[in-house]
């Protein structure tokens, strides 16, 4: 630990993970820090409270549009269909039916992680090749599926004419969650009495 420009010294902050990833109410894998820093000259805000933790949506309810594939299917790219198949064959092996089970392979990492019913953390480089193979649907994420694993309502979004799927999933992984960022934006505006009231859904 070092002293800061203050003289005081920084603490390791230390957070319960398993509450950060479940109070965002998208179905992904997203462990972020957040921090407030709250000035000591102003006297309008002395405190935040935090949003409540809630539900985290099952991926099901995201992932629509075309049916459950026949069989297991794989991507074109070579060191996509690897990381795929070397999934399928450790589901096979423990007994997991690959097409029952909504499993997300992060296909084109180098680790090839998967999860259940959840997408891997989006980041720009994940959000611009698809966000993951969908092992039931045997394809890609769509990109209203990419908006709404980051809790925005792809209807709403002005997407630029010409821009490219690709560029468009890059800018996608690259943002906040909004569920996230709204949520903690409304009780900074309330906490600082810049509004008498938030939404319930932002409590």
């Amino acid at each position: 630990m070092q002293p800061d420009s203050n003289g005081a010294t920084n603490k390791m902050l230390r957070a319960d993970r398993s509450h950060l990833c479940s109070w965002e109410g998208v179905p992904q894998h997203r462990e972020r820090l957040y921090i407030i820093c709250l000035r000591k000259d102003s006297p309008r805000i002395t405190k935040i409270k935090w949003p409540q933790p809630v539900a985290q949506p099952s991926l099901r309810s995201i992932v629509k549009g075309t049916p459950d594939a026949k069989k297991v299917k794989y991507p074109k790219a070579p060191h996509a269909k690897r990381k795929v198949e070397a999934v399928v064959k450790e589901l096979k092996d423990a007994g997991v039916n690959p097409l029952k089970a909504m499993v997300v392979v992060n296909s084109e990492s180098s680790s090839g992680n998967w999860m259940v019913d959840k997408c891997p953390c989006l980041t720009a480089s994940r959000g611009q090749a698809g966000g993951g193979w969908i092992l039931t649907k045997g394809r890609h994420f769509t990109l209203p599926e990419l908006f709404a694993i980051q809790g925005m309502d792809f209807g709403k979004v002005n997407v630029p004419s010409g821009m490219s799927n690709r560029k468009v999933g890059f800018m996608i992984g690259n943002s906040f969650t909004q569920t996230v960022f709204e949520r903690i934006f409304a009780q900074v505006l309330l906490q600082s009495e810049l509004v008498d009231a938030v939404p319930s859904r932002f409590v």
